[in-house]
């Protein structure tokens, strides 16, 4: 059976020389996904060391400029036509914000009086004051209205 031993030797001669490339793709393929695994981490830690220097030279907190935006005795605002709307000022040393119509007249007043108590005035179309809410020296609240002449109607203390 001499013809029979050289068959087997031929077959297990192709089947290693099948297994040989398929091995030697394997072992290629191991370390190419190795190498690949690799170039990720070493892609990441780039990214990373990117965004902390970025973020370092980008730091919002060095970058905002702390002072004070307006400072000025006088605010005023005007409407799209130039109209004066609402101005915030002091106003014979105490501070006052008035609020305007359309035709320039003062309806609402909101400020300090000159002892530090607080108001607030309402005023008619023609910009008199018709009633205002405040507090009194002594810390009480106090409501007053008024006829077109200015004289008191009604009073709350």
């Amino acid at each position: 059976m001499p013809g029979h031993r050289g068959r087997t030797k031929r077959r297990h001669s192709l089947e290693s020389s099948v297994a040989l490339p398929a091995e030697s793709i394997r072992r290629r393929l191991e370390r190419l996904e190795r190498q690949n695994r690799w170039l990720r981490l070493g892609f990441l830690v780039l990214v990373l060391v990117v965004a902390y220097v970025v973020s370092d030279r980008l730091n919002l907190e060095n970058a905002i400029v702390k002072q004070t935006l307006v400072e000025s005795k006088e605010l005023k605002l005007l409407d799209n036509d130039g109209n004066p709307r609402l101005f915030v000022r002091m106003y014979s040393r105490v501070p006052v914000m008035q609020v305007f119509d359309g035709t320039g007249k003062p309806r609402m007043s909101l400020g300090l009086r000159f002892d530090d108590t607080p108001f607030i005035d309402l005023s008619d179309a023609r910009g008199r004051t018709r009633a205002t809410f405040e507090m009194t020296p002594n810390d009480a609240p106090a409501v007053r209205l008024m006829d077109e002449t200015g004289k008191t109607t009604f009073q709350i203390n």
